[in-house]
């Protein structure tokens, strides 16, 4: 487990990485927009990003005391999952449920539309910690890049508290994601959580490095590259 600080000097962030709305497109087409959220300049919270497959416990166990352990509200995001819209949400619930938060909430919307409840803005600003489980990444951008979703977790961040994903919910993490492609990347717009850095994630498993090469020279190659497995 690695944890660094994030790139600003000003920033008290730190990264832990473990083992509007977008559609793919050219690079070139999307936002340029990194200046728009506060936590780019200085945010007190801690990001947990994993490459896919099996967490070991002792990094279950860290996302757990960041999020504030027994007094904290985890606000899971299983929506990168097209099962999520089926509303059965036990699998993602019984992950998290052996640790002793003081609650587990939902958080899924059929479409973008959904990311402005006034119920799911204030969900998220009660919550302590969020995960954003794996899936198809485009999901997550198409639904919640753009929206209040976004603002609040970018609050979260703000506000010392901890946001994790793993696979789709680690790729999401970037402001430019890859978002497709077996050997030339597709792109899309993620959270804006880390600004000038590109991620690909189940890195070895699935011989990644050809297309981080391609989207790091698309994008630009000073950018940060992260490579999760």
């Amino acid at each position: 487990m690695l944890v660094s600080s994030i790139f600003d000097e000003s920033a008290t962030a730190q990264v832990t990485i473990g083992s509007s709305a977008s559609t793919v497109v050219p690079y070139s087409t999307l936002r340029k927009s990194d200046s728009n959220y506060k936590n780019q300049v200085q945010f007190r919270g801690t990001l947990l990003l994993c490459g896919g497959g099996a967490i070991p416990l002792a990094i279950r166990n860290e996302f757990y005391l960041q999020g504030k352990g027994a007094q904290g509200t985890l606000v899971l995001i299983p929506t990168a999952s097209p099962r999520s819209d089926g509303g059965d949400f036990s699998t993602w619930i019984d992950y998290w449920s052996g640790f002793q938060w003081k609650s587990i909430e939902v958080l899924h919307v059929a479409n973008r539309d959904g990311a402005s409840e006034k119920s799911l803005i204030a969900m998220m600003r009660k919550a302590t910690a969020v995960w954003l489980s794996g899936g198809d990444q485009q999901r997550l951008s198409d639904r919640y890049v753009g929206t209040p979703i976004e603002r609040e977790l970018h609050e979260l961040l703000f506000r010392g508290g901890i946001v994790g994903g793993t696979s789709a919910g680690a790729a999401i993490a970037s402001s430019t994601m890859i978002a497709s492609g077996l050997s030339d990347p597709l792109f899309a717009n993620g959270l804006q959580f880390l600004p000038c850095t590109i991620i690909d994630q189940h890195f070895q498993q699935k011989n990644r490095l050809g297309r981080l090469i391609k989207a790091i020279e698309v994008v630009d190659p000073r950018t940060v590259k992260l490579k999760l497995d």
